[in-house]
Order: C-alpha cells, then sequence, then structure tokens
C-alpha cells in the first residue's frame, strides 16, 4: 500500500505536468485574443487555441485526480489515456511557445 503523502506528491508533480501546459495556453490565448480584437482584427487562431485548451484542461486534471487516488490505493497503472493526456498537455505548451513568439505585429508608416 502507498501512504497517502506519496499520491499527494504524485499529485503536485502529475498537475504541474498535465494541468500546467493548458492553463498557460489558456491564459496566453486569452490576452492576446483581446489585444487582437481592440485592434480590429479577428484572432480565429487563438480562438483555436483557447478551444483546445479549455478541452485539455479538465480532462488533464481529471486524469491527474483518477492516478493520484489510484498511487493512494496502491493500484498504480500507466495506459494510453496517460500517453492522451501528455500528449494535449505537449499539445498545449506548444501553442503557449506559439503565441509567445508570434506577436501583434504594427503597420509600417511610409514616410511621404
Amino acid at each position: 500500500m502507498t501512504s497517502a503523502q506519496g499520491a499527494l506528491y504524485a499529485f503536485y508533480v502529475l498537475s504541474v505536468l498535465l494541468c500546467g501546459p493548458p492553463l498557460l495556453s489558456l491564459w496566453i490565448c486569452f490576452r492576446r485574443l483581446g489585444r487582437v480584437q481592440r485592434h480590429g482584427r479577428t484572432g480565429h487562431v487563438f480562438l483555436a487555441g483557447i478551444v483546445i485548451s479549455a478541452i485539455a484542461l479538465p480532462y488533464n486534471f481529471g486524469m491527474t485526480l483518477l492516478t493520484a487516488m489510484s498511487i493512494a490505493r496502491g493500484e498504480t497503472e500507466l495506459g494510453t489515456i496517460h500517453v492522451a493526456a501528455m500528449a494535449l498537455a505537449w499539445l498545449c505548451f506548444w501553442i503557449w511557445i506559439a503565441v509567445l513568439v508570434v506577436r501583434l505585429r504594427r503597420p509600417r508608416r511610409r514616410a511621404l
């Protein structure tokens, strides 16, 4: 039997790995979408990032909770469902990086 303290540490680590990237991606996409819309543009790319992150966050949090509870019971088995959660977290991590790199460009002013 695994101790409850070990399950708590596993919950912390899995929360950072699985829930951190979707949360950061969701936050940065909301910020950039607001900025883009203030400039009168549509932010379809940022909206897609919000949708992907909003789907990934509850799924990954559920996997984190279920895995921590199974670790507390002593019946840990990582499977394809955990691989899917890591893939979603990895995708959200790259969405976050891409949104940080792509900045809103100001139009160039032409000298007359």
